[in-house]
């Protein structure tokens, strides 16, 4: 019997005509595909602000949304909706996500939509700062990217660096019209979405997000909260984050944002994690945390290494702050991302947080008949991915493999003759006994190394795929529903 399932696809990979997937009209088509395939899921990766290599893992806030995912058309001004379809008819279509692009259509466009609307006072913008506090230092932090040329925080003048009071009332004062545009970016933005889950909920579909661990040291959240990550008195850093080393990276991985101060955070009960987690479940049904382990230990390595091999575990909240998440978010679906250097320690803490775990299908195919990501091991305390935005698509996968690993697939798996093998691998995660399944929306595309969203390690081409603006979603309908028979 099948269980339910999920399918993986980020907004900017959206099929879309446009440089990038948007929160509108290309989200709605995805819906209603989802639905008829009898899909329960929707994952999509971190919704924020992307960073200059456009990753949607380092962003410069923990809340707010990325702007270049708003439909241009859904604004009510037939004057610059008709301005910006002649704007996309001079450009050419793009295989890829192309931000830069989007965000040189788009951003025309939002201001004159903002000057012709909200640039006086408006109650609707004033409602929203109400109800999302975090946003006025976001939009201030924004205006102050512009104002001193998009240096990081640690290089503004003291005062503005430090939030002197008389500082911050200065700049706000000079950049107020800055602010008020980009505070009417976010409002935008989060009406799109609110439309964009009603219509989710109206179609059985549960929205899956992400929660990052981290957030980099040039941020919002660190520039208003310095006290919450261990610095020095200069603002920079004790200790980055990064994994130990292991069999495929003997230097192990240095992620270079700042670890938290958690005895600071465990001082006032963990309000920005609170605030940080309830704000996602105002956007998403079921949030996944990234990189769980961490809050148990975390590998803290020296700043100025090259490498993490000198860095070392120091102890994460544990069960003290997952007790006050379960208090808060009693009501809630949470997965933990418990992927990786799996202790008994991290796994006793995941067992008493009493949330499912994740298992890949993709890290089974070592000859070990006991390997926990087999499909027959697989229970209801694990989601069971395919893969995650980390791993190939399965057909690139499956290829790339070498004569052992292949062989290794077909033996463990017993393929049938006559079924394609792929076939077969998303036929055993859709029918697995697993709390529900999630595939990629790649794993059913042909063959290709640019259906890959990233590759751990490195920078170049990462975050770009995007779907074909004109799928044949009939067949991929007719697919699923034979592969869950």
């Amino acid at each position: 019997m099948s269980t339910s399932f999920g399918i993986i696809l980020h907004v900017s990979s959206l099929p879309s005509k446009e440089p990038l997937g948007n929160l509108g009209r290309d989200a709605l088509k995805y819906l209603d595909f989802l639905q008829r395939a009898g899909a329960s899921y929707w994952q999509i990766l971190p919704i924020h602000p992307i960073d200059h290599v456009y990753s949607p893992y380092a962003s410069s806030s923990a809340f707010a949304g990325e702007i270049r995912y708003i439909d241009i058309n859904m604004l009510d001004d037939d004057e610059l909706k008709d301005q910006y379809q002649i704007l996309m008819e001079k450009v050419s279509g793009s295989s890829q996500a192309n931000y830069e692009l989007a965000y040189q259509l788009k951003m025309p466009i939002l201001k004159e939509y903002f000057l012709r609307r909200h640039k006086e006072s408006s109650p609707v913008l004033e409602t929203f700062q109400k109800d999302h506090p975090w946003a006025w230092d976001y939009c201030l932090y924004e205006a102050l990217k512009i104002q001193f040329g998009g240096k990081p925080w640690l290089l503004w003048p003291e005062g503005i660096r430090t939030r002197d009071p008389h500082s911050l009332d200065f700049y706000g004062k000079l950049l107020s019209e800055d602010i008020r545009f980009f505070l009417f970016t976010q409002y935008l933005f989060f009406s799109q979405w609110k439309n964009l889950k009603k219509e989710a909920k109206k179609r059985n579909i549960e929205i899956v997000g992400d929660i990052p661990m981290y957030v980099p040291l040039d941020s919002v959240e660190v520039w208003c909260n310095p006290s919450l990550f261990s610095l020095d008195h200069t603002f920079h850093p004790h200790h980055v984050s990064g994994a130990p080393p292991d069999y495929f990276t003997p230097e192990g991985q240095k992620w270079n944002t700042p670890v938290y101060e958690w005895s600071n955070h465990a001082k006032d009960g963990y309000s920005w994690w609170k605030k940080r987690i309830a704000h996602a479940f105002r956007c998403f049904d079921v949030v996944r945390l990234d990189h769980f382990r961490g809050f148990e230990s975390f590998w803290a390595v020296p700043p100025a290494d090259e490498d993490a091999r000198n860095g070392h575990w120091k102890r994460g909240p544990g069960m003290d702050f997952l007790h006050q998440l379960k208090k808060t978010f009693h009501d809630k679906k949470f997965i933990v991302e418990d992927l990786g250097d799996i202790t008994p320690e991290v796994e006793w803490l995941k067992s008493e947080f009493g949330y499912p775990g994740m298992r890949v299908l993709q890290f089974a195919f070592d000859n070990d008949p006991s390997n926990p990501h087999l499909p027959g091991s697989v229970n209801d305390h694990y989601v069971y991915y395919t893969g995650t935005h980390d791993n190939p698509p399965l057909p690139y996968w499956y290829a790339t493999l070498d004569d052992w690993g292949r062989q290794t697939v077909d033996k463990m798996m017993g393929t049938k003759d006559g079924t394609p093998v792929i076939d077969q691998l998303l036929e055993a995660v859709l029918n697995s006994n697993a709390a529900f399944a999630m595939i990629q929306f790649q794993d059913l595309l042909e063959l290709s190394p640019a259906n890959r969203m990233n590759r751990p390690g490195t920078i170049k081409n990462n975050w770009v795929y995007k779907a074909d603006p004109d799928p044949d979603w009939k067949q991929l309908e007719d697919n699923i529903k034979k592969l869950r028979q």
